[in-house]
């Protein structure tokens, strides 16, 4: 592996108090301002349908206000009786656009009244995502990078699921993708961070 010094501005760029900020902002520690409007996120829970429409806005607009292409994706989940939406983030890519690299974290957590902090299950996870889009934010990339966090995450992978099958049925090219789970605070050693790639 070759030193490329763009990578390590990157890397540099990462400060403990900002994902620290983060985490505190998910968990209910902090008061974040969503829609013009001070709000405490006591849980991010997917069947608590406020406090997970409040997540997921206060995770759009900080997206939108990294200057990335932000939308919702709805989804609903008939046999598990559950709906969400999660939020997508995209950063287009330059010479390879059409090849997509996800970044990714489930945003919702237990239990679906408050307080539910969820700083570990999955804040840290959340953290990670928005962590990598503040600093790739404003770069660029060969490849489409998007930031998606999804909902419905604790029921099963029904936000996950509803978009993969989105991105399968609209054939999109999707060679990578770092998910990041219960990275806060790893006791027992179940911590994840998984990279799949496209097998060749």
């Amino acid at each position: 592996v070759e030193f490329n010094a763009g990578v390590a501005a990157m890397v540099a760029a990462v400060h403990q108090d900002d994902v620290a900020a983060y985490i505190g902002n998910l968990s209910g520690e902090n008061a974040v301002t969503i829609g013009g409007e001070d709000v405490v996120l006591t849980t991010r829970n997917t069947e608590n349908e406020e406090m997970s429409a409040l997540a997921t806005q206060y995770v759009y607009e900080f997206m939108e206000g990294l200057g990335l292409d932000v939308q919702y994706q709805e989804w609903d989940d008939t046999e598990e009786e559950v709906s969400g939406r999660n939020v997508i983030g995209e950063l287009g890519g330059t010479d390879a656009a059409d090849e997509i690299v996800l970044i990714t974290a489930h945003l919702d957590d237990m239990p679906d009244e408050g307080p539910a902090p969820g700083a570990d299950d999955n804040g840290s996870g959340s953290a990670g995502v928005m962590t990598a889009a503040a600093t790739m934010a404003g770069q660029n990339f060969s490849r489409t990078i998007r930031f998606a966090l999804f909902t419905g995450e604790e029921y099963g992978p029904l936000g996950s699921a509803a978009y993969a099958q989105e991105c399968s049925d609209a054939g999109e090219d999707i060679v990578a993708v770092l998910n990041m789970d219960v990275m806060g605070w790893d006791a027992n050693n179940d911590g994840i961070m998984y990279l799949g790639l496209r097998k060749k």
